[in-house]
């Protein structure tokens, strides 16, 4: 089946300075649709379900129309302009569905957002489909629905080698939301873990440095896995826009940096991760005994059938990536019988307890029956979801579990397998082509 990464429409309204992106997109694998007007904008919107829109802003004019009119819709909008207004009314749209982006963007912040962005509206189309699934268990919540956030109050560490870069950093950001401003990696360590922090902060311009390696043992830390990390550094400090981002990093500013740019990127990365853990919670409600399995409390194995249905039916006609991953645990038929089934009950809750908080927000994860698990990645292409799920093996496998009445620690050993829908796959075959490819 051929998948895009996501569908994006575009109107360029800048004749002085036109969009040339279009082959930059399509080289990473988005679907470019382009409109021609402010009408036709609206109307691709309702008709050719893009995942993004972009509007390149005119010299002059009035977005005001534009703007309102996407207060309905739930698809992300980026607004790209060189006038002040024009950022006022990017940041007065629903927050988690709008940004903003200067005429002197990089190529590599234009994807980062796009993706942010694309993530979010994954989240509601998950949480509308999850919904849809439950009703047909009888299950009828309306209530139910995406949650409004507030990043006033947002908790957030600053680091790096110069303190009194750190220092004025905090300053830009807002002094009350710093936790921490430090130049020492264990402290940062430390508070991070021991602290609900929302974001963290890097003041760095050498790729070799202690804190770029600490953005690694960040994402190897099954506590701080998403947590959203803010790299401010040089124009050129990195041998290529791509390094930082390979290296852990979430989103990069480059200085000179205005206390309303980094407020603005700090705002945006805190909305998106209290947002996700917000429809964690309104996914955990939508959960119900007949939409569970009673030992781990992850989806079931009917209900994982059924939401995979209506997700291979959405990527076969939208042309969207739909990736699954199937995780094994080695050698549990021994742990059983060594130790007893409490225990490897025990074991099973923890793994699957540590699977669900490692995934994104818009991924689902299931018990497939004794110690397999399915993990569904909407709009994943296969060599991101692998890279992602031999990483979340790697983190459990690092991890030493405690069981009660043992007194050492248990290692444990995930086995995985990866597919990617095809165009002739149901729920039952996707499933059973992971499973034959779990090594």
């Amino acid at each position: 089946m051929a998948a895009y990464i996501a569908r994006v429409l575009l109107f360029d309204a800048n004749p002085a300075r036109p969009i040339k992106f279009d082959a930059k997109l399509i080289a990473r694998g988005y679907h470019l649709m382009r409109a021609e007007n402010d009408a036709e904008v609206l109307a691709m919107a309702s008709t050719e379900h893009p995942d993004v829109v972009i509007i390149n802003t005119p010299p002059e004019g009035d977005e005001t129309a534009v703007i309102n009119a996407w207060q309905e819709r739930k698809i992300p909008l980026i607004l790209i302009g060189d006038r002040a207004d024009v950022e006022a009314k990017a940041r007065a749209l629903k927050e988690g569905v709008a940004d903003y982006l200067p005429h002197d963007y990089r190529d590599v912040e234009l994807f980062a957002r796009i993706g942010s962005l694309l993530r979010l509206n994954t989240m509601q189309e998950e949480l509308d489909r999850r919904l849809d699934t439950a009703q047909q268990y009888g299950i009828k919540d309306t209530a139910l629905v995406a949650p409004d956030v507030d990043v006033d109050d947002a908790r957030i560490v600053i680091i790096g080698a110069d303190d009194a870069e750190n220092k004025a950093t905090a300053e830009l950001v807002g002094e009350k939301r710093v936790q921490l401003c430090t130049t020492a990696t264990h402290e940062a360590m430390a508070d991070l873990v021991a602290k609900e922090i929302d974001a963290l902060i890097i003041n760095c311009d050498t790729p070799q440095s202690e804190f770029m390696i600490f953005c690694g043992d960040i994402r190897n830390n099954s506590r701080l896995y998403n947590l959203p990390i803010l790299l401010v550094t040089e124009k050129d400090s990195f041998d290529n826009a791509d390094q930082p981002y390979e290296m852990g990093v979430t989103d990069v500013v480059h200085k000179p940096v205005s206390a309303d740019e980094l407020r603005n990127r700090v705002d945006s990365l805190v909305s998106q991760q209290r947002y996700r853990f917000a429809m964690r919670k309104v996914y955990r409600d939508a959960m119900r005994p007949m939409t569970s399995d009673g030992l781990t409390g992850l989806f079931s194995h009917g209900f994982l059938h059924e939401n995979l249905a209506k997700q291979l039916d959405e990527a076969k006609t939208w042309h969207k990536n739909l990736t699954i991953g199937f995780f094994d645990i080695k050698s549990l038929a021994q742990f059983n019988h060594d130790y007893g089934y409490v225990a490897g009950d025990l074991l099973i809750r923890q793994i699957s307890t540590m699977i669900t908080g490692l995934l994104r927000g818009e991924d689902m994860s299931a018990r497939y029956g004794g110690d397999e698990f399915v993990v569904v990645l909407p709009e994943t292409p296969p060599d991101v979801a692998e890279v992602a799920l031999r990483r979340i093996a790697s983190v459990i496998g690092s991890t030493e579990f405690a069981v009660a009445n043992m007194t050492e620690p248990v290692p444990v050993y995930l086995q995985v397998g990866v597919a990617s829908a095809q165009e002739d796959d149901t729920a039952e075959t996707l499933i059973a082509r992971a499973k034959s490819e779990v090594k």
